[in-house]
């Protein structure tokens, strides 16, 4: 008789994979002061909300400095983002304008930075 237990447990396995990639998108971080992320924080996700001070837009990225009036941090959207943002970034992005980020925070040469993943994670609040 063939032994079914190492079908089962693959099966269970792909099962409870499939359920993690699920509940892992439905878990919303707990909105986060700017001032208050470190680099104690560096592979959590995290939501800001604050002002555009200033979005510079190159090739593939762009790259915001999002302030809450004291602390400012480094928002980075990369080119699958981009692209998915398509001419809706530039409306976004304005200086002054107040947006929520939903992502992770990284650590680039010592400076802490946000990093979206999807179109969703963006929200314009308020702004030109």
């Amino acid at each position: 008789m063939e032994n079914k237990f190492p079908a089962l447990f693959f099966s269970l396995s792909v099962i409870g994979l499939f359920l993690v990639y699920v509940s892992a998108g439905k878990i919303d971080p707990k909105t986060t002061d700017i001032g208050a992320i470190d680099s104690s924080m560096v592979g959590s996700y995290a939501q800001i909300t604050g002002y555009v001070e200033s979005a510079k837009f190159t090739g593939n990225t762009i790259s915001v400095k999002l302030s809450d009036g004291y602390t400012v941090i480094g928002v980075m959207i990369f080119s699958d983002l981009k692209k998915g943002l398509g001419s809706d970034a530039e409306e976004i992005f304005v200086t002054g304008s107040i947006i929520s980020v939903r992502g992770l925070i990284d650590e680039y040469k010592g400076v802490i930075q946000i990093i979206p993943n999807r179109v969703s994670d963006i929200k314009k609040l308020a702004g030109k």
